[in-house]
């Protein structure tokens, strides 16, 4: 780098943690069904939404991160049956729980022509 540059490490950081997030929630292979335990994170966790019936709950304490133009939040809810087009998941009986990361524009967007809230594949 030249000069009097700087990194912002927080969105290498961000990047890192999410592929973190999904690579271990890859790697789990519990035989048991979703009845068979008690999941205690609901009991500890207070809901951030309830869309439908499903309450999702946060990964981790520090909420929604913002980079730029773009809010991030990483949560998990309980294992549902998803139409998932050309995705290969498995039914909810043989998953323990549903990772899922919301990105949204915020004020900032509109610089770019987004409007704020607007979900961004």
């Amino acid at each position: 780098m030249k000069g009097n540059q700087k990194v912002n490490k927080k969105p290498l950081a961000l990047v890192a943690a999410i592929g973190l997030a999904f690579t271990l929630a890859a790697c789990g292979s519990d035989t048991s069904t979703a009845g068979d335990s008690t999941a205690t994170a609901e009991a500890t966790s207070v809901p951030t939404k309830d869309t439908a019936g499903i309450n999702e709950l946060p990964v981790g304490d520090s909420g929604p991160q913002t980079n730029d133009a773009l809010t991030i939040d990483l949560v998990y809810f309980q294992a549902v049956d998803m139409e998932h087009g050309s995705m290969a998941m498995p039914p909810a009986a043989e998953s323990d729980m549903h990772f899922e990361v919301d990105v949204v524009t915020n004020e900032k967007a509109t610089e770019w022509g987004y409007e704020p809230d607007q979900f961004m594949p």
